[in-house]
């Protein structure tokens, strides 16, 4: 309890009560303390429990304190419940049901859930009209990840008249926003010259902030650069860190170059003794 106290002090007030309402929780109130909550304490608590903060993750209690945020109404407990039954966290899959509830939360305003849903239009319904439609009101409230989707959609023509130039500026817009696939997408279009100039220097700019943002998409590509040479000093030290980063996040194709690389650097340290194995 202690390291609970000392936590406390660093951070911010909403932070605090969120933390506070755990600690409530965690103190035996448990599960019979829903009806004392109103919906967005109710959503807090899942929070909490999705997250892990304060009370151990689980994804059982998570679900039931947001389908009860949910049945109070409370627009975040309807879309996290979305999500829950999108990701089977807590209760079976069931897409259907996903979208129902993402949508009910979407069409009345919430950001998050009007870029979930366009997300799920995109990538599991592949009705890209009804992506196209959610994906631009998310990103007409600011959502950073519906952005970069958006921008997607302009590029390949889908749902949409295709538009190089305006994919390049939500990636852009979106990148603004420090997030790593929008990073990602950015450099990628400054490499290709996909409506904007090539620009290999702002690619490997962009691609080394996604690299650090944690794409290992970003952190492959990049890798693959250092080890061609192409736009920054050949070096396979350097490509080898930037694989090893990318297959600790199961990318195959950086779990493929490792041994490559790695018997290039051995070779090179035999006839170099200041070369890192």
């Amino acid at each position: 309890m202690s390291d609970v106290v000392n936590n406390l002090k660093v951070l911010s007030f909403k932070k605090k009560i969120f933390l506070c309402v755990g600690i409530i929780v965690l103190l035996g109130f448990g599960y019979n303390a829903y009806h004392w909550f109103d919906g967005l304490t109710q959503n807090r608590i899942g929070y909490l429990y999705s997250n892990g903060i304060i009370l151990n993750k689980n994804d059982i209690a998570s679900f039931k304190w947001f389908e009860r945020s949910a049945a109070k109404g409370n627009l975040k407990g309807i879309s996290n419940l979305g999500s829950r039954y999108y990701y089977g966290l807590g209760v079976n899959r069931n897409l259907d049901k996903a979208i129902e509830l993402v949508e009910r939360a979407a069409e009345q305003g919430d950001s998050n859930a009007q870029t979930n849903l366009g997300i799920i239009y995109l990538n599991d319904q592949k009705d890209y009209e009804k992506a196209f439609i959610w994906l631009t009101r998310a990103s007409e409230n600011g959502q950073a990840h519906a952005m970069n989707n958006l921008g997607t959609l302009y590029n390949y023509g889908l749902g949409v008249k295709k538009n190089e130039a305006e994919g390049f500026r939500l990636h852009k817009k979106a990148a603004e926003q420090k997030i790593a696939c929008a990073l990602y997408n950015l450099a990628v279009d400054y490499e290709t010259g996909r409506g904007t100039d090539k620009n290999m220097q702002m690619a490997v700019k962009v691609y080394s902030q996604a690299a650090s943002a944690g794409s290992p998409e970003a952190q492959y590509d990049l890798g693959i650069m250092y080890f061609d040479g192409k736009g920054v000093p050949q070096n396979n030290q350097k490509a080898f860190e930037l694989f090893n980063m990318a297959a600790a996040q199961n990318h195959q194709k950086a779990k493929d170059m490792l041994p490559v690389v790695k018997t290039l650097i051995k070779s090179q340290s035999s006839t170099n003794p200041h070369q890192k194995p």
